[in-house]
């Protein structure tokens, strides 16, 4: 024979059980496109209370429907709102009710039922964005380039929009890059949204940099409905200058006592435009000050160093290219002594 607390301990984990499974309360969507249709479900489990669905209009709470459990629901804002209510079918003690609404706006989000809050988030999809890439001017100054630089503006979206740059050859360098805005209240409330990414060239590599470029509406979550599509932008081809030695510079012995030149010269600048140096055996600069188009080393023996090996390097604001042009002078003092020249 069962006693009356076994019985009622049964009772206890068998309600305890089934509370488990219950969901009651209100739930609430994720970021919403304005002017869609949205529907919120608020859950009850009493046949007896009424389910009220309120709206915040100008910081009060104002009723939009009134719904109880096995009956309609009376709804004071139509065609705007419609509501209904019933048994949910998993759960025969559950009713459902649910809020439509046709035509979601940025200006009625805030909606209340059981007490409970429902902040939606409403958001334009930002236009499709117009773009332009290139090499910028730094600190190096004209004529030479040391930043990449990436504009895109989207016309419209609410909220202001955020942009997600990507590189085939450089992700990494990009994905460091945190873009300046721009942003212009439109008359509809709408923002106009501008970014520029500068990244330092330092470190690219050299090759076709392709990229694309993703906006987005500013959510507290990620929602890919309001991101545009990726905008495929314009390639860059990063390569080093090409060098070529001047005529000046002696293929044969340079006689006891005298001196020569040499001179580097660019065949072409490369992108973005670079320059030319110089630099001794042990990765010293020598020569000239670095041009746009050329600089000469003077050639003079020097016994502390009789056989010297110079290198002319490309560089630019990706900085010491390679290879360079080697050339190893050879002075008649010391001809038979560099058996490699």
């Amino acid at each position: 024979m069962i006693s009356s607390s076994s019985l009622c301990l049964v009772v206890l984990i068998l309600t305890a059980t089934i509370n488990i499974d219950l969901a009651y309360g209100l739930t609430c969507p994720g970021p919403v496109e304005e002017g869609s249709i949205v529907t919120l479900t608020c859950s009850i489990n009493s046949t007896k209370t009424a389910l009220v669905w309120q709206l915040e209009v100008s910081g009060q709470f104002q009723e939009v429907s009134r719904c109880k459990a096995n009956q309609d629901c009376t709804t004071l804002m139509a065609p705007a709102f419609s509501a209904n209510i019933g048994r949910t079918a998993t759960r025969k003690i559950q009713y459902d009710s649910i809020l439509t609404i046709s035509r979601v706006s940025r200006n009625q989000t805030k909606f209340r039922c059981l007490n409970e809050i429902c902040q939606l988030e409403v958001y334009v999809k930002p236009a499709k964005p117009q773009c332009g890439v290139g090499a910028a001017l730094g600190h190096y100054g004209a004529p030479y380039r040391s930043f990449l630089e990436v504009k895109c503006t989207t016309a419209s979206s609410y909220p202001r929009a955020t942009c997600t740059l990507n590189s085939t050859l450089s992700r990494d360098l990009v994905a460091r890059g945190s873009p300046s805005y721009t942003y212009t209240s439109l008359g509809d409330g709408n923002y106009m949204t501008r970014c520029v990414y500068a990244i330092h060239l330092a470190g690219f590599q050299t090759g076709l940099h392709s990229f694309t470029l993703v906006m987005a509406s500013q959510l507290s979550t990620f929602a890919p409905n309001a991101a545009t599509d990726v905008e495929y932008l314009n390639s860059i081809n990063i390569y080093a200058p090409s060098l070529t030695l001047g005529s000046d510079c002696p293929e044969g012995i340079i006689k006891s006592g005298r001196s020569a030149t040499c001179t580097c010269k660019m065949t072409h600048p490369g992108y973005p435009q670079g320059w030319v140096k110089w630099y001794t055996s042990s990765n010293r600069t020598t020569g000239s000050a670095f041009a746009v188009d050329s600089t000469k080393i003077t050639l003079t023996y020097n016994p502390q160093n009789p056989c010297p090996t110079y290198e002319c390097s490309p560089e630019s604001a990706l900085g010491r290219l390679t290879p360079g042009l080697l050339y190893a002078p050879s002075f008649e003092e010391n001809a038979r002594g560099c058996p490699s020249n």
